[in-house]
């Protein structure tokens, strides 16, 4: 039931779906399948594109429609690494947020968006909107930026929306070890992982602040559950199935209570964190931590 209102030619606007059943061949052309193609349009309804760059981040050819996949088979699609691929992005295209029909209906009305959402990934971010969580969704915890600059619908998501609170949801395995530790992969790699990904995303939006724009910067992430419900889309589908308008005023809670908690979530207000204090949610501040 998710759509997107696309501009077709002119001032033609025209409902699409946002998630369709198809899959890709080696050439990105979309062919008959039972994956997800999930396409990306912009805040003002038009196709998102990119273009191939070469080694010096140049771009290379004629632009290209962008759009991404989710494999129904991850373990058929192995990354360089060898690992299953639940996602993938057409080869050399740069990081790019994807955009929810809510977000692009408040942009165009210059509605305020008191908390803007950050998830990782399409369909938590259209799941957590549906339920008054306005969201964004990016690649992955390491796509808020590309080549250390955020994507420019940001910036005008903030501006025009007059956007208060910035907060970046992580799934509840967000402090775990990996569970593959050798002489390859170090216990603290993981760990690292995670601090770099929200000291990228606090760094991008505290300097909003040269700007003149003065953002509360969260993170947030989803407690362990009976259920075990890992992520934000989980905990709607399962936990609070049937009651999923709750959670918007258990984040209001978050956003207020003095420990950021709220019964299936924690927030951190990191607004002025510096790098230390920032290390010590994963034990990284010092060897014996």
């Amino acid at each position: 039931d998710i759509t997107a209102s696309v501009v077709m030619d002119g001032d033609t606007n025209k409902l699409v779906p946002t998630f369709r059943a198809a899959t890709i061949d080696e050439y990105w052309e979309i062919i008959p399948g039972d994956d997800i193609i999930i396409d990306y349009y912009d805040l003002e309804g038009n196709q998102m594109y990119y273009y191939r760059r070469d080694k010096r981040g140049n771009p290379t050819g004629n632009k290209r429609v962008f759009r991404r996949i989710r494999y129904q088979n991850p373990e058929l699609h192995k990354d360089k690494n060898g690992n299953a691929a639940k996602y993938k992005s057409p080869y050399g295209s740069d990081s790019k947020i994807y955009i929810p029909q809510a977000i692009r209906n408040k942009y165009k009305a210059q509605s305020k968006i008191t908390t803007l959402y950050i998830q990782e990934g399409e369909l938590k971010a259209e799941k957590a909107t549906k339920h008054g969580l306005i969201s964004v969704g990016v690649m992955g915890i390491h796509n808020i930026a590309y080549n250390n600059k955020l994507p420019r619908e940001f910036e005008m998501i903030i501006k025009r929306c007059q956007v208060d609170n910035v907060v970046f949801v992580l799934d509840s395995d967000w402090d775990q070890l990996s569970s593959k530790i050798d002489s390859n992969h170090s216990a603290d790699m993981r760990p690292k992982n995670f601090f770099t990904a929200v000291l990228n995303f606090q760094k991008h939006f505290y300097a909003f602040t040269n700007n003149d724009i003065h953002l509360k910067i969260y993170f947030g992430y989803v407690l362990p559950n009976p259920e075990k419900d890992k992520g934000i889309d989980d905990l709607l589908t399962n936990s609070l199935r049937g009651k999923e308008d709750t959670l918007k005023s258990l984040c209001a809670k978050a956003l207020t209570d003095p420990e950021g908690d709220a019964q299936w979530l924690k927030f951190h207000d990191i607004t002025s964190y510096s790098d230390y204090k920032l290390k010590a949610f994963w034990h990284l501040e010092n060897k014996d931590s």
